[in-house]
């Protein structure tokens, strides 16, 4: 009977050995999570529909936003609703967005930093109502 009350303690103790570099992994593998969701960037997503003249939806618009401070495109069709939307966007950027279709362009609609909001609701209309045209 000795025996066994040997082995079991062994094995506790073996168990609780055990125990403490698992539970050291599970602390460093939260702790990283952790970090990582802290370093994570934030984002601004710019979304909206594309209207014609009577209000309804345009499907295949081509919507091009554009980095004010490096002139790089990014560009989306329309789907079958009107709608676009462009994610993932750094809200410290300054973008253009305008839209066309069949050769027709809406008004340039600017999102900048001072906005604080993280997604950005934009709609463009083609053509562009008359006391829009030729805003900058």
């Amino acid at each position: 009977m000795s025996q066994r009350r040997s082995q079991r303690r062994t094995w506790r103790r073996l168990a609780g050995v055990a125990l403490i570099p698992a539970l050291a992994c599970l602390f460093v593998v939260e702790a990283t999570v952790a970090t990582a969701k802290e370093l994570k960037k934030p984002t601004r997503t710019v979304t909206g529909m594309v209207l014609d003249k009577e209000d309804n939806p345009i499907e295949g618009a081509v919507v091009t936003l554009t980095d004010v401070s490096n002139g790089k495109k990014n560009a989306t069709y329309t789907q079958k609703d009107g709608h676009y939307q462009f994610s993932g966007l750094e809200p410290t950027r300054s973008y253009d967005v305008q839209a066309t279709f069949h050769g027709e362009p809406s008004q340039v609609r600017h999102v900048t930093p001072i906005d604080p909001r993280d997604r950005i609701v934009l709609h463009l209309r083609i053509p562009p109502p008359p006391e829009e045209e030729g805003e900058n």
